[in-house]
């Protein structure tokens, strides 16, 4: 997505919580759902906050990856914004091969399909679509995104849920599945599970839109349940014209709140300040300083990340994020594991099993213990891959190729037509920690497949294969595939 796109797309955020009133039908947070998009486009340069003006914009329409609706009209004027976009643009990106990693042409034009008819309303039919992509690519993390989005605008929280875990197992690193999973969790009350998903959201990238207007959305809620930023006072005349902008002067009020000891006068004038300049980083940081002085630290990180991203010359600040985030993440993690464990001696899941071997991993505990986590995983859901490649993976990491090497081989031998089971199968043939064991020839012709099956078009595969050559001695052939690989 390029920036001016992206700084049309953020412009909906400008005024974004200056509407916000209590309705009493409505209960939670202004929710935003993203519909289905690619999100492989690529990492944002450092201005990727960057708001443009309303002056100077020439068209309000979010991008494509805009959320397609708002489920609780808090924020008539972005969702006004929002429907906007015309659904002509809704396949702009998804139909563009060169900006997506699909392996498998059938499963890319049922994703397109699955996507138009997301887009026309038709969400039983883009579930119809998704599965058909699913039978062809079972690892397809897209495909799952987009049953769960349609399962949740059909009002099927369950199935949506279950959709978009399954797409989280698949790739972690998600936001788009992130942010509506977290929908779906604040509506069932779990309020602190929701945000640290959104949290995580925005880790992976600072600049989504739609987490930010949940995030916003959740913590004003959450701290001033009782009160809206529409009846906040509005700057007088003269200062404007003197020295601040609306949003400045919002900030200058949220300090002085500060000093005075005003908690909830303090966060309403923040909030409405972001609202009006997401891109200032003096607001995010001195509202992250507001949060942890109050004890919301969970709620300041976010804002901590943005402000290190607009202004990544100041040194303190990113001294401050790196403190707060390692602190947060080892005390989150900490408890996490022990609520897993709590809900497994209740009730043992393979999704949950799952949850806490990914977890201690990431506090470094014992290979032994996450492998264990796995293989019951697995054994509670068999047929389910996504779990059965979770446990490759973490075997492979654990030098412990023989034992992937025997979990991956029915995989491909009922999948013999997908290029990423040839890949992982040929290197970890390759990489076997015992050298005597390591099957080259094999590897070889893993690696080949692997290549024929997408035209010697996937540059890691090629690049395997001729790290293979080398290995057996077939020099001609390994040059012949690094020129290949030059061409591409």
């Amino acid at each position: 997505m390029n920036i001016t796109k992206l700084s049309r797309y953020l412009l909906a955020l400008s005024g974004l919580l200056v509407a916000i009133t209590t309705t009493p039908a409505v209960s939670g947070a202004v929710i935003s759902i993203e519909a289905p998009r690619s999100h492989s486009a690529g990492a944002p340069g450092k201005n990727f906050l960057t708001l443009a003006t309303s002056q100077g914009a020439t068209d309000d329409r979010p991008a494509t990856t805009a959320p397609t609706e708002t489920v609780l009209a808090l924020m008539p004027n972005f969702a006004a914004a929002v429907r906007k976009r015309e659904s002509g643009n809704a396949l702009d990106i998804l139909s563009d091969p060169s900006s997506l990693r699909f392996e498998n042409a059938t499963a890319f034009s049922d994703l397109v399909s699955a996507q138009r008819a997301f887009d026309e309303g038709d969400y039983n039919k883009a579930i119809a679509f998704a599965r058909e992509a699913l039978k062809t690519d079972s690892g397809e993390a897209r495909a799952h995104f987009m049953i769960g989005s349609s399962m949740l605008a059909l009002g099927r929280k369950k199935e949506a849920s279950e959709a978009l875990s399954r797409a989280l197992r698949i790739e972690s690193d998600y936001p788009e599945a992130m942010s509506n999973l977290a929908v779906l969790l604040y509506q069932d009350g779990e309020v602190d599970e929701a945000i640290l998903l959104l949290v995580h959201a925005l880790e992976s990238n600072v600049g989504y839109i739609s987490a930010w207007q949940n995030y916003l959305s959740m913590i004003a809620r959450e701290m001033i349940p009782e009160k809206n930023l529409a009846d906040l006072p509005s700057p007088p005349a003269e200062d404007i014209e003197e020295q601040f902008t609306p949003a400045r002067w919002h900030w200058r009020q949220a300090i002085d709140a500060m000093d005075a000891r005003d908690g909830q006068l303090a966060a309403r004038h923040f909030l409405r300040s972001l609202s009006l300049n997401i891109n200032d980083p003096n607001t995010h940081n001195d509202f992250a300083v507001f949060l942890q002085r109050i004890d919301r630290r969970l709620f300041a990180l976010p804002f901590l990340r943005a402000a290190a991203h607009l202004s990544p010359d100041a040194p303190l600040v990113r001294e401050n994020l790196e403190n707060l985030a390692r602190g947060l993440e080892l005390e989150s993690q900490q408890k996490q594991v022990q609520r897993l464990r709590d809900k497994i001696a209740k009730q043992d899941t393979a999704v949950d099993r799952l949850a806490l071997a990914r977890l201690l991993g990431k506090l470094e505990a014992d290979s032994v213990e996450i492998i264990d986590q796995l293989i019951k995983a697995v054994a509670l859901e068999p047929d389910d891959i996504s779990y059965q490649l979770e446990l490759i993976e973490t075997l492979d990491r654990a030098q412990l190729q023989q034992d992937a090497i025997e979990i991956l081989r029915p995989i491909l031998a009922a999948d013999p037509e997908n290029p990423r089971w040839h890949v992982r199968m040929a290197r970890m043939l390759m990489q076997q920690s015992d050298p005597s064991a390591a099957d080259l020839a094999q590897a070889v012709d893993n690696a080949r497949r692997a290549c024929e099956l997408t035209q010697y078009s996937r540059k890691d595969a090629l690049s395997l294969l001729a790290e293979l050559f080398e290995l057996t001695g077939d020099e001609d052939k390994a040059s012949a595939v690094r020129e290949r690989l030059q061409e591409l």
